[in-house]
Formats: structure tokens, sequence, C-alpha cells
């Protein structure tokens, strides 16, 4: 019988964040796919807690990061074999470490790797944009956390093909499986509203380098040529109130308690970004509302194979310009459905299940 350890970081209650919803989702289906199954299943949560600028010094030169100390690797120890673990599946490249703990002390354990992202492209691409001693240092970390990780695996899962070259180009090992994201969405129904009477263009995203550069972008090269107002709802995405409203046709706004409102009132979703890895929550969060995206390359991998029925490509000025100033962007209730059927069949949470089952199985 199978006896699977899940490590993971802390799971929290109502999610917001697209890494923080991702960890839930494979909690929640790796749990459903040991019930169905008749598996042994236990979860491990990796929790943070403040530390002294000494001990964060001390963590670096040991790799301990993102909550690994010596005594959790214990616990981890103590669990593997309390239970009789042989499959462990690990939550994010970040805990390279833990793999390479449990490879030396146990030969005949599998260990899975869920990718959410290729860690050291994005970190690298943080420390360009800051060029900060403290975002090297984290790419550093990241970067050894990360080579063991994919050294002491057996299977890797990212979410798309480029992150898996990205991770060859890094490493010198693709992933094993490719198995995009998925969302678990309680708004989720076939009823439709507010199709044809869009109001603006809608911008959802957490404060993230990737997305104040993109959407500043957005707002200084594209809507002063367009007659569209823009709304920018995320987490403390506010803080960048006085950046970004730079006229009357722009409103940001941070944290909201349900994001419906501000989908179903809008005409389309923009996603002007430029840089990050993984796969971005906010394209199938909008297809899971009906609504198409306008977006960059970047915004769309992972979503190539459906960016002729979901949205359109624009990686220039230029190019925004003349979609949002040329194109029809209003849909009819048969085309939103269609967009919510995309989401239902690739990206929601029964998609994501029978997936990481034949991972498991």
């Amino acid at each position: 019988m199978k006896k699977i350890l899940l490590i993971t970081k802390e799971l929290i209650d109502d999610p917001k964040g697209g890494r923080e919803k991702l960890n839930k989702n494979i909690f929640h289906t790796i749990s459903c796919v040991c019930n169905k199954n008749k598996y042994q299943f236990t979860l491990y949560q990796m929790r943070n807690k403040k530390l002294s600028f000494i001990k964060k010094i001390s963590n670096f030169f040991h790799g301990h990061i993102d909550g690994i100390t010596s005594k959790k690797l214990l616990e981890i120890k103590n669990i593997i074999e309390k239970d009789n673990i042989n499959l462990v599946v690990i939550d994010g490249s970040n805990y390279g470490l833990i793999s390479k703990f449990l490879k030396n002390k146990y030969q005949n354990i599998q260990i899975i790797f869920f990718y959410h992202n290729v860690e050291t492209e994005f970190f690298l691409q943080k420390f360009k944009n800051d060029f900060k001693l403290k975002s090297l240092a984290v790419l550093v970390t990241i970067y050894r956390a990360e080579r063991l990780a994919t050294k002491f695996s057996d299977k890797r899962v990212c979410l798309n093909e480029r992150d898996s070259k990205v991770l060859n180009k890094w490493f010198g090992k693709p992933a094993t499986h490719i198995i995009p994201l998925s969302l678990n969405i309680d708004h989720y129904s076939d009823e439709i509203s507010n199709q044809s009477n869009g109001k603006y263009l809608l911008f959802v995203g957490g404060q993230f380098f990737g997305n104040f550069e993109g959407i500043s972008w957005f707002i200084k090269n594209v809507l002063k040529k367009i007659e569209y107002d823009l709304v920018v709802v995320g987490k403390n995405m506010d803080i960048y109130k006085n950046q970004l409203e730079i006229s009357k046709s722009v409103k940001v706004y941070g944290q909201q308690d349900s994001l419906a409102n501000w989908y179903e009132n809008a005409i389309v979703t923009v996603a002007p970004i430029f840089s990050g890895s993984g796969m971005k929550t906010k394209i199938a969060e909008s297809l899971s509302f009906g609504k198409k995206i306008i977006g960059t390359k970047e915004a769309f991998m992972g979503y190539e194979n459906f960016l002729s029925k979901i949205g359109w490509e624009c990686n220039s000025s230029e190019e925004f310009i003349d979609v949002l100033n040329n194109t029809n962007l209003s849909i009819s209730d048969d085309q939103a459905l269609m967009l919510k059927k995309v989401f239902l069949d690739n990206f929601s949470l029964s998609a994501f299940e029978s997936k990481v089952a034949s991972l498991i199985d």
C-alpha cells in the first residue's frame, strides 16, 4: 500500500495569492486521491517563525530557508519511520534541502516535487529588477535549494513546457510531468451576467514586482491612447495608488473579499506581464468568470493551446492599442460559456485531480 507524506507550506483557510491557492489545491487533491484509493496520507506543514538577523544569517549558510530547521528535519524523519512512508510529495522546490536529507537516509523512498515556477529564474529576474544585496542573497539560497530538489527527486512536476526547459537549462534535468495549475472556484456556475455591459478594463494581481512593472507600463504607454477606464485590484496594490492613479481613468483598490463583481462588470481583463515564471492564476480566474484576456506572451504561458479562444496576445504598446481600439471586445453568452468550459475542462480542481492521480499511481 502507498503511504504518502505531503510536505507543504503552512496552509491558509482563505488563500488570496496564486501560490497559496495552489498549495491548498495540491493538499486537497492528494488527500482526495488517497481517500479514493485507500492510501495512507500524512500532512506536514512548514511553518515560518520570526527570526533574529543573526539566526537568518546562520540559516543562510546552512541552506535552511522557508521554515527548514534541524528540528523539523528530525520531525519529518520520525514521521517517515513511524508511518512507514514510501512516497514523499514536496510542494515547492524551495524545500530542496529536505530531499537531500531524505535520500541520504532512505534510498528506497520516492520523492515527487511540485515546482510552482523555476524559482531560480524568478529570483534572477527580481534581482535584475531591483539590484539589491538582499535579492542576490535570496537568489543564491534559492539556487542551492532548487539544485538539490532537482538532483534528489524521482519525479518533477512543472506547470508548463517553458518551465521544464528552463529547469533543464539551470540544472540539467527537465520536468518528468507537466500538470497545469488549478483553481478551486466556489463561484463557478453556468449563469452569465453583464457580458455585454462591461464598464472598464480589469487588472487583477497582488503586490509583486512583475505586476507593478506590467501595469505601470500599461498605464504610461497604452491607457492614454485608448477610450477605456482601468480598474486595478489586488492585495496591497493600493500602496501604489498615488503612483498608478495618474489620471481619472485609473482606479486602484487593495484586497477584496470577493472579486465576482469586479470581473462581472469588466468588459475584458488585461494582463501586461513581462516578468515571472510558472503560470498566471489571473488567466484561469478570468476564464472561470467567462471573461476574455488581453495579455502578453508571458501572461499566456501554459495557456498557449487555448489562445485563439480565450483572448489576444500583445507584446508591445502598439499591439495593445490596436486591439483595444479596433476590436469588438463584447462577447455573447455562448462565448462566455465556452470560456468557462475551457476553465472547467483544463484548470479546475477536477481536471487537476485526474492528472495528480496518474502521477501518484
